[in-house]
Order: C-alpha cells, then structure tokens, then sequence
C-alpha cells in the first residue's frame, strides 16, 4: 500500500537552472580624487560570460563609514558623470566610491569600491599665518608638483582684514563623526583674538571672541595654543585654559578652568606636556606645574608630592620669574619629562628632569645650562620640541639651527651638548621661527602607491636676505638620526610676504 502511495506523489523538483551571466567590471583605478565643482568621470569595462550585457541595470553610490550612513546615489548609468558639489560631497571625509551592476534576469549583482577623494584648492597643503604690514594675512602652498602659492587667501575670500599682530593657526578635525568641527582657527592678538574659518574656503564664520563663552576682561585676546586631547579640544588665551568637550560634540569654547590649589590665579605658557594621561600645562605666574584632571571636569590641580621624591625642587613652587622655553618626554625615566626654563632674573637657563609617574611629582635633577655647554642658546629666537622625538630639542638663532640632547645634560657636563644643525646664515637666510614637527608624507610602494610615511621636520620661518622686498617665506629640511641627528633639506620658498609667523600642515 506505502508503495502505491508513494507512487502517485507529483515531484516538483527543479531541476533546470538558469545559467548564469556572470559579470566582471574592469578598468577602473583603486582611487580618484575630484576638485568641488568639477565633474567626477567614471568609465567601466563591462564584460560578461554570455557576451550579454542588455539585461544589465547600474548604480553608482558613495558613502563614508563616519557621517553618511545612507549612500548617496550618483547615477544610473554605465558611465559615471556627475558634477561634485556641496549637496552631494563634503571635502575632506574619506569616501567610498562603488558601482554596482545587477543582472535583472537572475536578481544577481556585483560591486567594485574605489577610494575617493574630494577636494578643494585648500584641502591639502601648507598653511601660512603671515604678516604684510602689521596685519594678518593667509598664504597657503598647494600640494601639486608646482607647490604652487596662493596669495591672500583670507582677503579674498571675505573682502575684509582678517586681524592684527598674527600669532598662531591651527587646521582641527577633532572628531571625525562632527564634520561641522573641522576648522581653522587663526589666531591674533586685538579686541577679536582672531577668527574661526571655514576649512573649504578661508570664509569666516565667527571671532574668536564669539566662539569663547568666556569674559576676557583685557582689551586684546591673545590665543597662543591649541591642544587636541583625546575626548577634550584645549586653546590658552591670554594665559587661561579653555577647553570644549569634542565627544560631546561641543563647538564653543567653556570658561576658564578654576584652578583648585592657592593662590588661584594663574598663567600659562602657551605649551602642553603630553606625559601621562593628563595634559600637563605650566604657570609663569607662580612657577608651578598644573594638569587638567580629572579630564571631564573644569578644575586644574597641582601634582602631590611622590613618596619617594628627593625634594631636588618643588614642582609646585619652582619660584617666580620663570619662563618656559620648550619640554618633553625623558626617556630613560618612566613618565619622565625635561623643561628647559629661564630666570628672568638673571637670564640664566635651567634644566629640570622630574616624573610624574601615578600622577605623582618626582624631582629628578636641576642643572644650569652654562655657555660652555650651549654657546648659543642666549641667542635664541625660538625653541621646538617634538613629543615624538624623546630627549632632543632643536633651538635657532638668528643665524643658524642647533640641536640639543637634553638626556646627556647632569651636574658633572663640562662640554657642549650643542650641535650646530644648519648655518643659515651662510644661505643667505635669517630665521625668524622654528617649528619640531611630525609630517606626514607620500612614500609609495609598487603594492601600495598610496602608502604614507612619517617625516620628523624641522620647519623655519625666515627672511631672504638676497631679496630687496617681500623676504618671508620657509624652509623645511627633515631630521635624519643615522650617523647622528642631521637636518636634510625638503623645501624652501621665499618672496611671497613679508614675514611668516607661523606653519601649519592641512591634510583634509
């Protein structure tokens, strides 16, 4: 009976399949990059395995993995055509570029990425804080073969100044999913402190002034540093700490932190010591070092004495008349920083080592800095430090670039730690500022042609004595440590303003 029964069931089994067509998409490149307001152009080579390409729909779509979750569709078509603008791409994100071609009969479909890049004529490059006359003006050199220069950058795209005495400008991005962060900040010293500007165009959107919700009772602001902590963006202006919760979003600047050790009053110099969790901040005002901790709240608090201090000096009351001149990390200590200062006093220079491991204050060791061992250093116009570069500091004189090994530095040195790096001089060449930097540039490799390395430069503001007028410009030469830390030349530029005041490198 089971045999008869399961002789009458119907099999619907199928057993015939469609065949498929498959797709392969050729000839386009891994990336592109296309300026705002050009056309975007996009030429694939279809093939299939039928020689059938009719039953064949597209799509073209970008996105970024931080601030689109929904691509953006640019076409339908096979060949991509599309004018980049605003509505459609923000200069700068890193976009994903993909085709994706479907075959209707099957429901099938395939997809190629590509990496794609939106600019503008001032997405990458070098950012140049100038003088002409006294007044503030941006200079920017392209990153094209040409290092073409754009002149008066901020001029032309406001049709106003944009401020007195220059200081410092900062290109931020600090937080990657508020796109409405990246910014440049231009400092100056007058009744505005400088403006906020859009990173595309140079555009102003607000003074200084206006993104700070503090009450600055002087008549001038003078911002002299940005700092970008891990969850918290910091500026110093006129020796106060300000800082905006970038986690959080935050685009205003909040009062003053309170310090919570007496006396309250404070003032900063305009550098961060990155050692340890906290940045670390210094106060001219009474010659102590101050952090920021914990990070999410508004106080500053002086450093606790470690149980194991010698008590070689006090980091909380080095005495008055002390200016900081450069710091960083000591490697040959755990959590161990150096600070070069000057007594304003008698103008000699000190060299103090501490650590602050277990956000605790250990004295290391005080040492004078003699002219026998640093000849030049009272001739100093300016001092760099670079926090990835342990131990040396870099230092220029009107003249000439000296090095300095900070961790050879104890009581008994009678020699000179001074290394004279470049005689600018004999180049015809004054300097004027001097930078310690981590650049990041192309380093290609025949598996990677878009592989990056980092170049540790110095980096000078200087006058072209050769030049009867307009003598500002830079130099760049990158620091080579094999056979001892020596300076190669890079870049140099000249003759588009009449002093460079300060550098700044923009990658997005």
């Amino acid at each position: 009976m089971f045999s008869a029964l399961a002789g009458c069931v119907d099999d619907k089994t199928i057993d015939e399949f469609k065949e498929l067509n498959k797709v392969t998409i050729e000839g386009l490149q891994n990336r592109y990059s296309v300026l705002l307001y050009t056309h975007l152009q996009c030429t694939p080579d279809i093939r299939t395995s039928r020689n059938d390409d009719r039953n064949l729909s597209y799509v073209w779509y970008a996105y970024t993995t931080t601030t689109r979750n929904e691509a953006d569709t640019l076409g339908r078509e096979k060949n991509l055509d599309v004018l980049a603008e605003p509505s459609l791409f923000t200069p700068g994100e890193a976009y994903t570029l993909a085709l994706k071609v479907t075959d209707n009969t099957t429901g099938v479909f395939y997809r190629e990425e590509m990496e794609l890049e939106v600019r503008t004529q001032f997405t990458k490059g070098t950012v140049l804080l100038c003088e002409e006359g006294g007044l503030a003006e941006i200079n920017f050199i392209s990153d094209d073969e040409e290092n073409t220069v754009i002149e008066d950058v901020y001029e032309s795209a406001n049709k106003m100044l944009l401020g007195r005495n220059p200081i410092r400008i900062f290109s931020v991005n600090p937080n990657a999913y508020a796109t409405f962060l990246k910014q440049e900040l231009i400092f100056c010293r007058d009744e505005n402190g400088g403006v906020v500007a859009s990173p595309l165009s140079f555009e102003k959107i607000e003074t200084m002034k206006e993104a700070c919700d503090h009450h600055f009772g002087a008549k001038e602001m003078s911002p002299e540093l940005y700092y970008k902590g891990a969850m918290i963006d910091y500026i110093i202006v006129n020796g106060i700490v300000c800082k905006r919760a970038t986690n959080m979003k935050a685009i205003n600047w909040e009062p003053g932190l309170v310090l919570m050790n007496e006396p309250r009053e404070y003032h900063v110099a305009p550098q961060v010591l990155a050692v340890g969790s906290n940045p670390v901040f210094f106060d001219e005002l009474y010659g102590r070092l101050i952090a920021h901790n914990p990070w999410n709240q508004g106080s500053l608090k002086t450093f606790g004495k470690a149980d194991n201090d010698p008590g070689i000096f006090d980091g909380s009351d080095l005495g008055a008349d002390l200016e900081l001149k450069c710091w960083g990390a000591l490697s040959e200590v755990n959590l161990g920083a150096w600070m070069l200062l000057k007594n304003k006093a008698d103008s000699k220079y000190w060299m103090y080592k501490f650590s602050l491991e277990g956000n605790s204050f250990r004295s290391i060791s005080k040492t004078e800095v003699t002219a026998s061992v640093a000849p030049h250093l009272r001739e100093a116009i300016g001092f760099a430090a670079n926090p990835e570069y342990n131990d040396v500091f870099m230092y220029a004189t009107e003249n000439a670039v000296y090095s300095f090994a900070a961790n050879q530095l104890n009581a008994s040195t009678n020699s000179a730690l001074e290394v004279l790096q470049k005689d600018m001089q004999a180049e015809n060449m004054a300097v004027t500022g001097i930078q310690f930097v981590d650049i990041t540039v192309a380093a290609p490799t025949e598996s990677n042609p878009l592989a990056t390395r980092v170049s540790q430069q110095v980096r000078l503001a200087v006058r072209d004595l050769s030049r009867a007028e307009r003598q500002g410009g830079v130099v760049f030469y990158e620091v080579n440590s094999t056979g001892g830390i020596h300076l190669d030349g890079v870049f140099r530029k000249t003759g588009f303003c009449d002093r460079v005041i300060d550098i700044n490198e923009k990658y997005e």
